[in-house]
């Protein structure tokens, strides 16, 4: 894969995880704002919006991970490609030292 793809899959997978988050948000404030609008008594809005949260927290916290998990599984690609191109740099340099002797 060359710099150029390198470069295109990095954007594609910035942006998919800033969908995520922008989506994770949205719902976080959308749901937030739809309660506080509502026309229930203060005592059923609060328990509403509690369960909401904690809800929303959990629905959070897969999203975050499965971020984490995303990151991670880039930067172990991208250090299996950096440890090839090293090798192929390498192999290219005891190539260029043995032809000059």
């Amino acid at each position: 894969m060359n710099e150029v793809e390198m470069e295109d899959n990095d954007k594609g997978e910035r942006r998919a995880t800033s969908f995520i988050a922008g989506v994770l948000l949205g719902a976080i404030l959308g749901a937030g704002i739809a309660l506080l609008v509502a026309p229930d008594k203060g005592t059923k809005t609060r328990q509403r919006i509690g369960k909401q949260m904690r809800s929303l927290g959990e629905s959070a916290k897969e999203g975050f991970d499965d971020v984490a998990q995303q990151a991670t599984r880039d930067l172990l690609r991208r250090r299996r490609r950096l440890r090839h191109q090293l090798d192929e740099l390498a192999r290219e340099a005891r190539k260029t030292l043995a032809d000059a002797r």
